[in-house]
């Protein structure tokens, strides 16, 4: 973002080892595209990295990422990403991660899980009877670990202020939904042509 461009929106992504480095960059081109005649050529959005230390992370494909903030330091966010990869079947048992969750959760006005992502979402303290999206070959680790949550097959959910997707991919259309929801459609559809990107519009208008 541009020095001294207006920030409408803060997008945390929580990040950790092993996560899949698609889930979070895709969303994050997304939001960084975006523009609207309002905003002239800044984006709306101001992606920030979130983790336990700002030690560096390492993702499934091996790609080294800073995080910016950690847990303690990171400022309050409009958003909030969590990815998913290898590392949720750890991290959804980490008790920072989930204590940190808990404790900001009320004052984040949009949370969002990508892929197995959902597995960590799924262990905030008021997801029973939550409807969530996630990877195709997850959907059974979900069910089986929160029998009280809604399990969607569709590629995008949406339940209240939290939204989740399907695989990978799935998660560059969930942030256009929100890119459409946060902003408008116009918006949206800019990005994803911008991005080159088949949009599939996969929550209800």
């Amino acid at each position: 973002m541009e020095a001294g461009a207006k920030v409408h929106k803060i997008v945390g992504i929580v990040l950790y080892n092993d996560v899949e480095l698609l889930d979070f960059s895709g969303p994050v081109e997304a939001f960084t595209l975006s523009e609207n005649k309002n905003y002239f050529a800044n984006s709306p959005f101001q992606v920030i990295t979130i983790a336990q230390t700002t030690q560096t992370i390492l993702t499934r494909g091996g790609i080294k990422v800073m995080p910016d903030f950690s847990f303690e330091t990171c400022p309050k966010v409009d958003l909030l990403i969590i990815p998913g990869g290898r590392g949720t079947r750890r991290e959804m048992y980490n008790p920072s991660l989930i204590g940190w969750l808990n404790r900001v959760k009320d004052d984040i006005p949009i949370i969002a899980s990508v892929c197995s992502g959902a597995l960590i979402l799924a262990r905030l303290d008021d997801m029973d009877g939550k409807l969530l999206a996630t990877h195709k070959n997850v959907r059974e680790t979900l069910e089986k670990s929160f029998p009280n949550v809604k399990v969607s097959k569709e590629r995008c959910a949406q339940d209240g202020k939290y939204y989740s997707s399907a695989g990978i991919s799935a998660g560059i259309d969930l942030a256009l939904r929100i890119i459409a929801d946060v902003i408008d459609l116009e918006t949206a559809k800019q990005v994803s042509d911008a991005m080159e990107y088949d949009w599939k519009e996969c929550l209800p208008e």
